[in-house]
């Protein structure tokens, strides 16, 4: 649950006139957990395996805080995670040997996310992912500051990575990828 609320709570919009995106959707079903965020303009989605019979299918909006508290909460005491969901009332509880979390959910509808998610059935690609932090990270100190981003180049089993700044330079990376699919040239901005 702790892995599954921080890589989407970064998404999360702050924008209180757009309830149903200042939470983190969460979906459970067929022993997978799934949590999807977005603010507009990012989205963000994880899954995981777990075990038990809890299931979630529909899906709920677990707000910033309250997602914060159960990531806060499953990292300090996380060998005995128990979750609920009390449809009438609206309340998602997560319990532990020692404590009871119950976090009011948001009664909205989540926007279809599946719809923006590629398929992945002609392009795909796996990058070494220590590497490749290291590789943006490099580049990212270059472009502080600037709103040009990363400009990907993808290639047969090859991945370029570009960044450029008017006052501090250019910076390039390479690294080999396992590729399959047709080239691709894309910018990421910030």
């Amino acid at each position: 649950m702790s892995e599954l609320i921080d890589k989407t709570l970064f998404s999360v919009s702050t924008d209180e006139t757009k309830q149903h995106l200042t939470g983190i959707f969460f979906q459970a079903g067929d022993n997978i957990a799934t949590s999807v965020s977005t603010d507009g303009h990012r989205l963000s989605m994880s899954e995981f395996g777990y075990e038990g019979d809890f299931s979630l299918e529909e899906g709920i909006i677990i707000p910033r805080k309250g997602a914060m508290e159960i990531k806060r909460l499953a990292d300090s005491q996380a060998e005995t995670l128990q979750m609920a969901y009390l449809v009438e009332k609206k309340l998602f509880s997560v319990r532990t040997q020692t404590v009871t979390l119950t976090v009011r959910i948001h009664d909205s509808k989540f926007p279809p996310f599946e719809q923006v998610i590629p398929k992945y059935k002609e392009n795909r690609m796996v990058i070494p992912c220590a590497p490749f932090q290291q590789s943006l990270k490099r580049i990212d100190l270059l472009s502080d500051g600037s709103e040009s981003g990363v400009i990907f180049s993808i290639s047969k089993d090859h991945l370029n990575l570009k960044g450029t700044d008017i006052m501090k330079g250019k910076a390039h990376e390479e690294m080999e990828v396992d590729h399959e699919g047709d080239e691709i040239l894309w910018a990421m901005g910030r």
